[in-house]
């Protein structure tokens, strides 16, 4: 009886878990402009395109967002605004292009899924952050950190034409920044659109007991207590 008081108690304090939602970014939209929304479990995805194409390709310029069957792919400034394929799939062939998603509240990333169309190399970089302004234009990579994002993050992979799916590394954040490798330290571009991604939501006062909660918590110790003395 004492054991099953105590679990009670556990089961009061730990709340409801954290939802899970998926953002699809697939479609047939054709060229979206800078930036675009997708809403899915109440949480708003605002997703903006960028490359390191300023400044001898050290410092962001807004790019294009398009939309495929295989999902949102980007033009940079040097590209332009209708590149064709390839160039307008993400990647790194000559500069690096990067897609910012800022959601409308905080997630924990769990993966996201890439589609390289056709036989490319699949590695990325990342980068994940509580970040308080969108607009990295005239920013660099050292310039991140003071944004709000933490250390970049790498995932390497294989030539295929295969969708990938990459676990993230994260914890509750309003952003994630995805680029095919920065670095490409094995010489082989890598080219996907980027499809869909999930994360956990955690809603508003999961982390916060109610106040029946503490009720319950209280009468679970009392009577935890009153079972100890009778034991005596």
């Amino acid at each position: 009886m004492r054991e099953k008081l105590c679990l009670l108690v556990v089961l009061a304090c730990a709340g409801m878990p954290a939802a899970t939602i998926n953002w699809n970014f697939a479609g047939n939209g054709g060229t979206l402009g800078q930036s675009t929304t997708f809403t899915s479990g109440g949480v708003t995805a605002t997703v903006s395109a960028w490359g390191l194409t300023g400044s001898g390709n050290t410092r962001f310029a807004a790019g294009t967002l398009g939309q495929w069957s295989t999902g949102l792919g980007v033009c940079n400034a040097s590209e332009g605004s209708s590149c064709g394929d390839p160039a307008h799939q993400v990647d790194n062939a000559a500069e690096v292009d990067f897609v910012l998603i800022r959601f409308s509240a905080p997630i924990d990333p769990i993966s996201i899924v890439i589609d390289p169309y056709n036989s490319w190399d699949r590695d990325i970089s990342y980068y994940t952050g509580n970040i308080a302004s969108g607009n990295l234009a005239g920013l660099g990579l050292s310039d991140l950190s003071g944004l709000g994002f933490g250390a970049q993050q790498n995932s390497n992979s294989t030539v295929s034409s295969d969708a990938r799916t990459v676990s993230l590394t994260s914890g509750y954040v309003n952003a994630i920044l995805v680029a095919p490798s920065i670095s490409n330290s094995d010489g082989s571009v890598d080219r996907f659109k980027f499809k869909s991604l999930s994360g956990d939501f955690q809603t508003p006062g999961n982390d916060v007991p109610e106040p029946s909660t503490f009720a319950l918590m209280g009468a679970g110790l009392v009577a935890a207590g009153l079972m100890r003395r009778k034991q005596k």
